[in-house]
């Protein structure tokens, strides 16, 4: 079923249609132009449209409205007011009218009327990745969570969210062939977004962990922020919920710290997802993540589904000894905020992953690099805790360490790792020094 929206709202409501009923594809826009172009290009675009009288003259709406109906098409009208004169001429004509609805009753009064079909509920997680301020691991911590998730036997799809500075591109070392999915955003309207548009534009990595190969799927940011197409918020609501239809055990978006226009974090947890906020002890970083919650809390959405995931500060700072304190602030603050265990800083498994991937033209993760380093086993322990917090089943758990390991891990000594070469695994060169 294919149907244009032009109606205040229409993204909203035309994407909370199409994720509730099967085979629907909408059209939405907040002006009745999108539907008189679909109707006088190709009619066979459009199986229904459904209006309001509030985006365009009473003229403009009787004259849709004789197109739609001369097109054989099934057309559906909420009056607010300002036609309200024209009823009797709009039902005259075959159109359904209906009183002002709120969107509950829209959507049940537009599907009771189109006979659409109820699609089975998504067991999709969705998880955002939020602060308030740039550079507070949020995509360090997307990126190791996904790993996690995907060795432990999870189907991911990483999103990229914040798109002045697409940071998975890099991260994971994709080229410019991989077109970011921001172009279905260069109409104003949800034309072309569907789930086989949006899943042309999935790129698949592979990452070997522990000696077993993982595969990760990604819908990129632009390369550069000057072919950057930001979405319209009914674009972003579209993309939400094609996403969580696409098979995906967890969705996990790295949300922009940019959050008075791009405020993802708030949009996922409004949808149902839950949002983990990295919290580096720096007084900047602390200050970012509670920005975050107080606009959670402003917003009067769900604090209890957020978690706060603590990172160790750089070698020297004094802000570690303060952990105890700002753990109890937070409890007292928000109570309801999930607490995570502090993930430590390890700048040498960090960069022996960017060194290798420099020389390789291919991602490492610090997993595979480092798989005994402190931030491996606190990355293994959390992804326990996370999914737990977020109610996530994962098939496999996360691998248990020998008394050889666990005494290696203690001293926090790296333990050397191995490659893919040729297909086959073989020791990885010691590092000098």
């Amino acid at each position: 079923m294919k149907i244009s929206f032009a109606m205040r709202e229409a993204g909203s409501i035309g994407t909370l249609i199409a994720s509730r009923y099967q085979s629907v594809t909408q059209y939405s826009s907040e002006a009745y132009d999108t539907p008189i172009s679909l109707l006088e290009t190709n009619d066979r675009l459009l199986d229904a449209v459904v209006l309001d009288d509030r985006v365009g003259s009473p003229a403009e709406l009787l004259r849709l409205v004789d197109l739609g109906l001369t097109a054989r098409k099934r057309v559906l009208v909420m009056i607010t007011g300002p036609a309200q004169r024209d009823m009797q001429a709009l039902q005259d004509r075959g159109a359904l009218i209906s009183p002002a609805l709120d969107d509950n009753a829209l959507i049940s009064w537009v599907a009771e009327n189109l006979g659409l079909v109820a699609t089975m509920t998504s067991t999709t997680k969705v998880l955002g990745f939020g602060s308030g301020k740039g550079g507070a691991s949020k995509t360090t911590m997307a990126c190791l969570t996904a790993e996690a998730f995907a060795y432990r036997g999870g189907k991911i799809l990483m999103i990229e969210n914040d798109l002045s500075n697409a940071s998975l591109r890099r991260q994971f070392n994709f080229g410019r062939e991989a077109l970011p999915f921001t172009d279905l955003a260069s109409r104003d309207d949800t034309r072309g977004w569907t789930t086989e548009s949006v899943r042309s534009f999935i790129r698949s990595k592979q990452i070997v962990i522990n000696g077993e190969q993982v595969s990760i799927d990604f819908l990129l940011g632009p390369s550069t922020a000057a072919n950057l197409h930001d979405l319209k918020p009914h674009q972003w609501d579209a993309l939400y919920q094609i996403a969580i239809q696409l098979g995906y055990d967890v969705v996990i978006y790295d949300c922009s710290p940019e959050l008075a226009r791009r405020p993802y974090p708030l949009k996922i947890l409004e949808f149902g997802g839950s949002v983990v906020i990295p919290c580096p002890l720096g007084i900047l970083e602390r200050e970012g993540a509670r920005n975050l919650m107080d606009m959670v809390r402003e917003y009067q959405l769900p604090l209890d589904r957020c978690s706060l995931l603590y990172v160790e500060p750089e070698k020297g700072s004094v802000w570690g000894d303060q952990m105890p304190l700002i753990q109890k602030m937070a409890t007292q603050q928000f109570p309801q905020v999930h607490q995570l265990s502090m993930i430590p800083r390890d700048a040498r498994a960090i960069s022996q992953a960017a060194k290798r991937q420099v020389e390789t033209g291919q991602y490492w993760s610090p997993l595979a690099v480092a798989p005994n380093s402190k931030l491996a086993q606190a990355v293994w322990a959390y992804s326990d805790e996370l999914a737990k917090a977020v109610d996530i089943d994962l098939p496999r758990t996360a691998p248990k360490r020998s008394w050889w390991q666990r005494s290696v891990f203690n001293r926090n000594k790296l333990v050397p790792a191995t490659i893919v070469a040729d297909g086959v695994m073989v020791p990885e060169p010691e590092v000098a020094g």
